[in-house]
Order: C-alpha cells, then structure tokens, then sequence
C-alpha cells in the first residue's frame, strides 16, 4: 500500500513540476503542451480508435525489427562462434559498430531508407542485432 502511495505521489510531483514549467516559462501549447491536452489528446484517440492504429503499427515495427535481429543474431553468432578466423575478420567492424547508440544511426538510416516503417525498423534492428550476434557467438564458442 505504501509503495503504491509513492507511486501516486511522485506522479502528481511530476504533473505539478509539468505544469509549473509551463506557467513560469510561458511557453506555447504547440511547444510544451499541458498536462490536461496530452490527456484530452489521449482519451479523444482512444474515443476515435486512432490510438489502437498507432499502437499496432509500433508493434509491427518492434516485432519486424526485434524478430529479424534475432535470427540474423542466432544464425550469425553461431557461424561466427565455430569459424574463429571469420571472427578474427569480423570482430573488429563489431567492435567499432557495437558501441554506437541506435539513435546515432538516424540521419544515415532515413537516407539510405526514406520516411515510414523502414526506418524505424532498422533502427530497432539495429539495436537488438550486435548484442545477440555477440552473445551467440560467444555462447557458440563455449559450446565446441
């Protein structure tokens, strides 16, 4: 119970904090909008529908990405895993492509992508692929 209340009360500090900043910092609706339009906005989706729409897409998106990742991981990570000169090779482009945030991949992604699911896909791909190709290979290797 008193979990749940901590809950509740850092909540309405985060609303309260929200519409502060909105007041003290006179910004505009189209800028930062208030705490009461995200929720009108979100109830009037959910009276349309156009909420359910959005959310299928997204996880469209989340599974198209996450789902080839991890059979391009697992299949990659146990070749990688039984061949240690193709590790030697490949293992250096890992290790440099490895640490790049996702999100620094955006500009390149809508470049070489355009605008829609693609992206987003890539992105997400992206994301889940080096640490599953690391981990199988690495698995793959203690399993020989």
């Amino acid at each position: 119970m008193r979990k749940i209340l901590n809950v509740m009360i850092a909540f309405i500090v985060l609303i309260v904090i929200w519409q502060s900043v909105i007041w003290i910092g006179g910004y505009e609706e189209a800028l930062l909008p208030s705490p009461l339009s995200v929720a009108s906005g979100i109830v009037e989706m959910v009276i349309t529908g156009t909420i359910f729409e959005h959310i299928g897409i997204s996880l469209y998106r989340f599974f198209m990405g996450y789902g080839s990742a991890v059979i391009v991981a697992i299949v990659l990570g146990l070749i990688l895993g039984r061949s240690p000169k193709l590790w030697g090779v490949v293992d250096p482009i890992v290790q440099v492509l490895r640490p790049v945030a996702p999100v620094a991949w955006t500009p390149f992604i809508v470049l070489w992508f355009g605008i829609g699911n693609m992206p987003a896909i890539v992105i997400i791909f992206i994301a889940a692929f080096f640490p599953g190709v690391a981990r199988n290979r690495f698995s793959s290797e203690k399993g020989r």
